[in-house]
């Protein structure tokens, strides 16, 4: 059995605890939490609560960490965590930026532990079909709309809507993830024009060119009392796939995809927090990368620079420019 700490018992917390708890071959050896209402709700919960990192590394003698702090405190977690030899598993985003991000990888290397990334849409498995039947040229994609219509209650008050503690607004809280699913469908952009506005960076849109000459355009809002939710728009030779949430509505004649998962979809997140902790636990016990790697990580926040630095420029910028 592997012993995992979890660092922070704030909503993406709760979902950490509670997804490990249901993997079979892990154990929730403790939670680290500064807030005395979270620790109170962690120990209700029946887990050992600490109030340290490094006292709770010393009692619980953990096999692996999972970070689910505000994002300026990932970086010292993934510190502490590289000091002690032990790999680290980190909420997404990786971190406020890509410098932060890149120190944070280069820690985790010096330190010899693996370091990840929680990007748990990766782990839906009709995620994963998309991702294989354009691998394979079995779907030829053209152009992808990305329609993210969220609450604006999803910005929660406090250090979310800090810039100096969560680093940006929208894009890095949600859109992280949609920026990572084209680049994993896909390959790295090659290019965008992106703008950001509102209170809070919560309107943003953007013309992305990827690579086999696929267009995707991305539109991010969060600004009303009610959403509309997250609708995906592949267009292709083959015919349209539409992906609404995380689950596949409509497909071309002919393409099924894999059945959506059940267990763990009543985690507050849904079914893919279990799925990514049961292959990162897997990970963990044979010594290998996370599912999804700091690296991984790394590159899905350079493209949210990379919107921002476009919005600067109020022009097209190149990856890697």
């Amino acid at each position: 059995m592997s012993r995992w700490l979890v660092v922070g018992y704030g909503r993406a917390g709760e979902v950490h605890a509670a997804a490990l708890s249901r993997v079979s071959t892990a154990v929730v050896a403790g939670v680290v939490e500064a807030s005395p209402e979270a620790r109170e709700r962690a120990s209700a919960a029946g887990y050992a609560v600490h109030s340290d990192l490094d006292a709770a590394i010393k009692e619980a003698r953990p096999d692996a960490i999972s970070v689910a702090l505000p994002h300026d405190l990932h970086e010292w977690t993934v510190e502490v965590a590289a000091a002690n030899g032990i790999p680290v598993l980190v909420e997404k985003p990786l971190a406020r930026d890509a410098e932060e991000a890149a120190r944070m990888v280069a820690v985790a290397r010096a330190g010899g532990v693996e370091l990840g990334c929680l990007m748990n849409y990766r782990s839906y498995a009709q995620l994963r079909w998309i991702r294989d039947i354009v691998a394979d040229g079995t779907l030829r994609v053209h152009n992808v709309v990305v329609e993210v219509n969220l609450p604006a209650a999803v910005q929660v008050p406090g250090w979310q809507t800090s810039e100096a503690r969560a680093g940006r607004g929208l894009l890095l809280t949600v859109g992280v993830h949609y920026l990572d699913l084209l680049a994993w469908w896909f390959g790295a952009p090659e290019r965008l024009v992106a703008d950001v506005r509102g209170s809070f960076d919560d309107a943003a849109t953007a013309l992305i060119a990827l690579p086999g000459d696929v267009r995707a355009a991305v539109s991010m809002v969060a600004v009303a009392a009610r959403g509309a939710g997250v609708r995906i728009t592949l267009s292709a030779s083959e015919g349209t796939v539409v992906i609404e949430g995380s689950r596949v509505v409509s497909s071309p004649e002919g393409m099924t995809p894999p059945e959506p998962e059940t267990e763990g979809a009543d985690l507050l997140y849904g079914a893919g927090h279990l799925e990514y902790f049961r292959a990162a636990d897997r990970a963990v016990e044979l010594g290998r990368p996370f599912p999804v790697s700091g690296d991984d990580g790394l590159e899905a926040v350079r493209l949210v620079d990379l919107w921002y630095a476009s919005a600067r420029a109020g022009g097209w910028v190149g990856y890697g420019e």
